[in-house]
């Protein structure tokens, strides 16, 4: 498995989420709570995948359970 994403790769995911996403551009009230989830979600993503120290553990953690699960 390959996690060689480029910060520039993580930005611009970021921001099509953020953009998709972000409570103030939701229309539908019954949908914005679940949009409002995702949206902290991905602001979470964006920021243990921008610090390396923590991007390290993360890979570290997920390539632990991929060997589980096989």
């Amino acid at each position: 498995m390959s996690y060689s994403a480029t910060d520039d790769e993580l930005k611009k995911a970021y921001r099509k989420l953020a953009a998709k996403y972000h409570p103030d551009k939701q229309r539908d009230p019954e949908t914005a709570a679940e949009a409002a989830d995702k949206f902290k979600w991905a602001n979470r993503a964006y920021k243990v995948l921008t610090d390396p120290e923590k991007r390290q553990m993360y890979n570290d953690v997920i390539t632990l359970l991929w060997d589980i699960a096989e």
